[in-house]
C-alpha cells in the first residue's frame, strides 16, 4: 500500500509525499519529468530514468501549502471520460454520459457525471473543493 501525504522534510518545509514498504520519497506533483513529453521517457516507460530526469519543487512553508499543490495539480489534470451509461450531471441533474475527473492511482478527483454546461473544473471544484487533511491511500 502506498500512502500518500504532505510530509515535513527533515532539511526544513513540507513536500507532498508518498510512503510505500516505510519508505518515504517526493511524488508528484512536488517531483516531476524534467521533460513529460519526452519520447525517451514514453518509450523507456520510465525504467531507465535517472535522478537528473526528475525535478523537485522548492518545499513549502506548511503542510496546507503542499496540500494545496497537490489539489491545484489534480484538479488541472482532470479530463473528460465516457460512460456506459446515462447519469443525472451532479449540478443540473441533466442527463449525460460523460463525466471529469482523474482515472489513475493516487489522484483527487474520482470522475464526477457533468453535463456539457457544466464539465468545468470550476465545477468539479465546487463539488469537491479544498480542504486540509488531505491523505491518500492506494495500491
Amino acid at each position: 500500500m502506498n500512502y500518500d501525504e504532505a510530509r515535513e522534510l527533515k532539511e526544513g518545509g513540507w513536500h507532498w509525499t508518498s510512503m510505500n514498504d516505510g519508505r518515504v520519497r517526493t511524488a508528484w506533483p512536488c517531483r516531476r519529468l524534467r521533460y513529460p513529453d519526452s519520447k525517451i521517457a514514453a518509450a523507456t516507460g520510465l525504467r531507465n530514468l535517472g535522478p537528473n530526469d526528475f525535478e523537485t519543487c522548492e518545499p513549502h512553508a506548511t503542510r496546507e501549502e503542499a496540500e494545496r499543490h497537490f489539489y491545484d495539480a489534480c484538479l488541472a489534470d482532470t479530463r473528460d471520460h465516457g460512460a456506459g451509461d446515462w447519469s443525472g450531471c451532479r449540478v443540473c441533474d441533466a442527463p449525460t454520459k460523460t463525466a471529469l475527473g482523474n482515472l489513475g492511482l493516487g489522484r483527487m478527483f474520482s470522475p464526477e457525471p457533468l453535463c456539457d454546461e457544466h464539465r468545468t473544473r470550476e465545477h468539479l471544484a465546487e463539488l469537491s473543493p479544498f480542504h486540509g487533511g488531505i491523505a491518500l491511500i492506494h495500491s
